[in-house]
């Protein structure tokens, strides 16, 4: 298992996704794969620092990856910020117009589209959100 901590704001999304671009070239993802391991990575890193850490608060990201085989990655995003769950989220709903629909929820609606599996668990104060991602979930998803 390789492992990152980055403080948890907007320039650390930077190094945090050369991390896991190399996790998914170690992972053998074709270059086309590893955008969606970057749009994962961004949409929660970002709903980290806006949630986890309000007002300001300096607080970390450890992100936690090993590959159980080829074409498959595991990684796990914590922090120590205070509760919150991005899975609770209600999936916005696709049929109204974009004008109708409420701001919000579509970037976790596709991290769960191009999850193979994802969960949440609160753990000792930590938050962690743990997913699979695989060739085969992101090309079924695309």
């Amino acid at each position: 298992m390789r492992e990152l901590s980055v403080t948890a704001e907007w320039n650390s999304l930077e190094p945090a996704t050369q991390f896991l671009r190399s996790a998914a070239v170690a992972a053998g993802l074709p270059e086309p794969l590893q955008n969606y391991v970057d749009l994962i990575l961004e949409e929660l890193f970002v709903n980290i620092t806006r949630y986890a850490y309000p007002d300001g608060q300096a607080g970390k990201v450890d992100i936690q990856y090993s590959v159980p085989r080829p074409g498959l990655l595991e990684i796990e995003i914590a922090d120590q910020g205070k509760y919150y769950n991005p899975l609770e989220l209600e999936s916005p709903n696709l049929d109204l117009a974009l004008d109708d629909r409420p701001v919000g929820g579509l970037g976790i609606f596709l991290v769960k589209q191009y999850t193979e599996s994802i969960d949440y668990r609160r753990d000792d104060g930590w938050n962690r959100v743990n997913f699979r991602v695989s060739a085969e979930s992101l090309l079924s998803a695309t």
